[in-house]
């Protein structure tokens, strides 16, 4: 039997004797770093998204939480009645938390309507106009029929309106 010395047991001295060379050779951190910057990922600023097309607002009746009416844009930003003094109606924005309350407004005079010196500090709601519609109607449907559960009011306004237009 012949022995031969394992070459698995001191590697450094299995690369010495020129077998294998080595395959890997660790590159310079320094050298190899690639800093990326992702643009997407950034919510744009209040500045960045100003329109140049004619933003358009709607009332609906009963569709705050108060029963109140609501004011909503053509962006899908929200307000709610703020105050009534005369021809005069001013809307705040609906989005109010304790912490950072959004001071975007609206103002209302003869029909006409005219935003406030502030700007939003959120994102519009896709689809502000559609909910506030819904939940109007939702209201109406449980004050008629107050013992009627609230899934097939909401099944009733939203589901069956869908499946009637086919």
């Amino acid at each position: 039997m012949c022995s031969r010395p394992d070459p698995y047991a001191d590697p450094s001295s299995y690369l010495e004797s020129q077998a294998l060379e080595p395959s890997f050779v660790e590159p310079d951190a320094e050298s190899t770093r690639i800093d990326y910057e992702e643009s997407s990922l950034h919510d744009p600023t209040p500045a960045e998204t100003t329109s140049t097309f004619v933003v358009t607002y709607q009332i609906v009746e009963n569709s705050s939480k108060r029963g109140q009416p609501k004011l909503i844009d053509s962006q899908g930003f929200s307000y709610t009645l703020q105050r009534r003094r005369g021809v005069v109606t001013d809307w705040q924005c609906s989005v109010r938390p304790k912490v950072n309350p959004c001071r975007a407004s609206v103002r209302q005079r003869d029909g006409q309507f005219q935003n406030g010196i502030h700007v939003h500090n959120h994102q519009a709601q896709v689809g502000a106009l559609t909910a506030a519609k819904i939940t109007a109607q939702v209201k109406a449907k449980a004050v008629e029929d107050i013992f009627k559960p609230a899934p097939a009011i909401v099944d009733e306004v939203t589901i069956i309106p869908y499946y009637s237009k086919f």
